[in-house]
């Protein structure tokens, strides 16, 4: 009930904000050091093996599956472990094609992979067709 009281008492100054308070909080959100960049990815780029795999790890991991694929955030490796060794361990069973996408994607800047029916599909990157 708090979070719902907070939420709302926000909006409603937001609401009733000056414009000067608008442009500093666009600032602000400008300005905020914690980002991360995602990348869509077409499904037609996963395996059946990958899809196993991404839906094994829902519990135990940033894996979040939706309707129409799956979100993964890219955690930061530990300094003395390969992107390739990080993952690896973090992701039991990881699939070759996973780990490439992985790697390759956090390696690009990329902290979140959205895999998406409707994305894109990643040149370079292995298609699959298994209707």
């Amino acid at each position: 009930m708090a979070l719902s009281v907070h939420s709302t008492s926000m909006l409603n100054q937001s609401d009733s904000g000056t414009a000067a308070e608008s442009v500093c909080q666009q600032n602000q959100f400008e300005a905020h050091p914690d980002r991360y960049t995602c990348i869509g990815i077409n499904l037609n780029h996963l395996t059946e093996d990958d899809k196993h795999t991404l839906d094994c790890h829902l519990p135990n991991s940033m894996v979040m599956e939706r309707e129409t694929g799956w979100f993964v955030k890219l955690y930061q490796p530990d300094i003395a472990a390969s992107v390739e060794e990080f993952y690896t361990a973090k992701y039991p069973g990881i699939t070759l094609n996973l780990l490439k996408i992985f790697c390759g994607a956090y390696r690009a800047g990329f902290r979140l992979i959205e895999f998406d029916l409707h994305a894109q599909e990643v040149c370079g990157l292995s298609l699959f067709d298994e209707d």
